[in-house]
């Protein structure tokens, strides 16, 4: 930055009438000495030369510029200030530099302020570089609105600035711009930009526009141009939702290996379609934690209110999402006599979030979509939260950079990412006695929360619409139907060829699936597993109400290994219908088997793909033993069932209680009936 303000000095030379030519002169040689690198020698020159300059505002400004290039940031701004009230009207590049002083000494709020004080926005330069600086400075205190009204009319004179084209790129990206992002992105390919990084962030937003065919194309030229771009998890992930087998095994250890080198672009979250490996994941996700743990201070405060506790839930998916079906009826259910209960949304732009019910189940809903991390926290903090849940992770949309600042005193992962997130800002997560026995705790970083219950909640009053025939669905009326709803890239080929044996050894059955959602053959792909395509019927997606209504004329869903079901699981039960599943060694790859267990029908849950396949054959052999099975799903009979929401709620609440009695020790917690 102190480099582009030289450049704009001796462009500008600040308008002839605000230096005299003894100034231009010193200005010129300090220049010189900055682009060169050797702040150290025009300090030098500049304190030699106090005793004949006092007090000129033009030395100050240098001074202060050769203190910034050296990181003496404190002292800089000092010089910068005494040089600001020398002038009439303060140049723009001296309202940069103190912005970016007030920057680097922590000082966000100052920083921001001083880029929207009226001397910076009512001056009209005859260059367009401070906005330039002023856009980036934006970017780098998230405000990110500002930073594209700048970056976009500095862009209009300046079209060749290759690096400005990809900061705006990312800006547009974060703020839900998928469309402008890719289109900035391929300018600054255009003009020169580092081609394997704007290749690998173009892919990123084609993975989150669905588009993973085009998105792996992307990646693996990103890792042709420069491996030191190259993103394995991301290959995986998109090899896994087109169904390329071979590429998804090869990319997939690939990224096993990776996950573990570096933290430089790998997301953990593919992780869990590719090992239940726990050992694995926690280094992995610990990893990946460093790029969030940044913040310097603690806004929030370090103590927990005795008496009625204030309860914040975190997320980006208060709208139509897995995650709100679960938690609406828990949220509506919080005992108010002893919990203040707020909703903490950063939900991109999307018509489902406006007016959504679950809005009005929290007693207060605050909006941090438009709000920096640091100034989320300060938001959150104060509102003097006693225990924050964050319903994220590391999932789509996320924010740990918030958790960072510790705007609450305990905080804690759970529902949303299902496994450790291995980053020291959380201390507790919410399982249970499948998901993550205590006696299993080294697997995670966080301390561990056991409930009796699953810790699955759910919502049994959702509605369900009118159930329609079979045929309506183009399933058979005479067939056993074995299905599976969990979306294609759980889908593996060890999985698909059990299906197979499946199908073969119980001949009057059909296999229901969901519709990919990517560009894929489905047929191609069965028949190079051996199945026969017409034995195989595709369910399109369907609002979630008309979804339960269909899901009950399943017999058997036959879920997948090693990330299994979830919230399609609940669905599962919810409509009677039992859900074969393996039981892994981590938490993603035994929520089925939680589910199961709570539902008390534990011998759906399997240990081995030859167990899966047995109970599969002796499910279909046995239409009495299954009809029992499905009435005690349908009854919510057991105490735990996952339905049974007043047992979730009441486990959650005896968790926040021992926590606030516990704080400030943090330690496991194994929660009683």
């Amino acid at each position: 930055m102190e480099k582009e303000i030289v450049e704009s000095v001796i462009e500008q030379k600040l308008t002839a009438q605000d230096f005299p030519s003894s100034d231009l002169e010193l200005i010129e040689m300090i220049s010189t000495l900055l682009l060169e690198g050797r702040a150290n020698c025009g300090l030098n020159l500049l304190e030699n030369l106090e005793c004949s300059w006092p007090e000129n505002r033009n030395a100050l400004f240098l001074k202060g510029l050769c203190l910034a290039q050296l990181k003496r940031y404190d002292e800089a701004i000092v010089h910068f200030f005494d040089s600001f009230e020398q002038f009439p009207n303060p140049p723009m590049p001296l309202l940069i530099e103190i912005a970016n002083c007030q920057y680097e000494l922590g000082q966000f709020l100052d920083a921001a302020n001083t880029l929207a004080s009226t001397e910076l926005v009512t001056q009209k330069p005859s260059s367009k570089l401070y906005l330039k600086q002023a856009g980036i400075l934006y970017y780098k205190l998230q405000l990110f609105v500002e930073c594209i009204d700048a970056l976009e009319r500095y862009i209009e004179t300046h079209t060749d600035d290759a690096y400005v084209y990809e900061v705006l790129a990312s800006a547009f990206e974060i703020k839900n711009r998928p469309l402008d992002a890719i289109k900035t992105y391929q300018k600054a390919l255009k003009h020169g930009a580092r081609s394997a990084q704007a290749c690998r962030n173009i892919a990123v937003i084609l993975t989150k526009l669905d588009q993973r065919r085009l998105a792996l194309r992307y990646l693996e030229q990103a890792a042709k141009l420069d491996p030191t771009y190259d993103d394995p998890c991301n290959k995986f992930m998109c090899a896994a939702s087109i169904l390329e087998f071979d590429k998804r095994a090869t990319y997939q250890q690939e990224a096993l290996d990776y996950s573990l080198q570096t933290t430089a672009y790998c997301e953990p979250f593919p992780l869990f379609f590719a090992t239940d490996d726990p050992k694995h994941l926690l280094k992995a996700n610990t990893a990946h934690s460093k790029k969030f743990d940044t913040a310097s201070i603690q806004v929030g405060k370090k103590t927990i209110t005795n008496g009625i506790l204030k309860i914040g839930y975190m997320s980006a998916d208060f709208k139509n999402h897995a995650t709100t079906y679960l938690i609406e009826e828990l949220i509506r259910n919080h005992d108010r006599s002893k919990f203040v209960v707020y909703a903490f949304d950063f939900s991109p732009p999307d018509a489902g979030t406006q007016f959504h019910n679950i809005r009005e189940a929290f007693d207060e809903f605050i909006d941090l979509s438009n709000l920096s991390d640091a100034s989320a926290a300060k938001t959150i903090a104060n509102l003097d939260v006693d225990i924050l849940i964050d319903l994220k992770g590391y999932t789509r949309s996320s924010r740990p950079g918030i958790l960072s600042y510790r705007p609450a005193p305990v905080q804690i992962n759970y529902l949303g990412y299902p496994g450790t997130m291995g980053n020291p800002n959380i201390d507790y997560i919410i399982g249970d006695s499948i998901v993550t026995p205590i006696d299993e705790a080294e697997n995670f970083s966080e301390k561990i929360i056991e409930l009796t219950s699953c810790y699955q909640p759910n919502m049994p009053t959702r509605e369900v619409a009118k159930i329609e025939p079979k045929s309506v669905h183009g399933l058979p009326d005479d067939k056993f139907i074995f299905c599976c709803f969990n979306h294609h890239w759980k889908w593996t080929q060890e999985i698909l060829n059990t299906w197979k044996l499946i199908l073969d050894y119980c001949p009057e059955s059909v296999l229901w699936v969901l519709k990919p959602i990517h560009e894929i053959n489905l047929d191609l792909v069965l028949k190079k597993a051996g199945m026969d395509p017409d034995r195989v019927i595709s369910a399109p997606l369907l609002p979630i109400n008309k979804h339960l209504a269909r899901i009950g004329h399943a017999n058997l869903f036959l879920d997948t290994f090693p990330c299994g079901g979830h919230t399609t699981a609940s669905d599962s039960i919810r409509s009677g219908v039992p859900v074969l599943c393996l039981r892994g060694n981590s938490f993603h790859s035994r929520v089925s088997a939680s589910i199961m267990t709570h539902a008390s029908c534990s011998e759906f849950v399997c240990s081995n793909v030859t167990e899966y396949l047995s109970k599969a054959t002796d499910v279909y052999n046995n239409p009495e033993s299954l009809a029992k099975t499905q009435e005690k799903l349908r009854s919510f009979g057991s105490a735990n069932h996952p339905f049974n929401i007043q047992t979730t709620v009441k486990q959650l609440e005896k968790a926040f209680s021992a926590i606030a009695n516990d704080f400030p020790v943090i330690n496991h917690k194994k929660i009683s009936p």
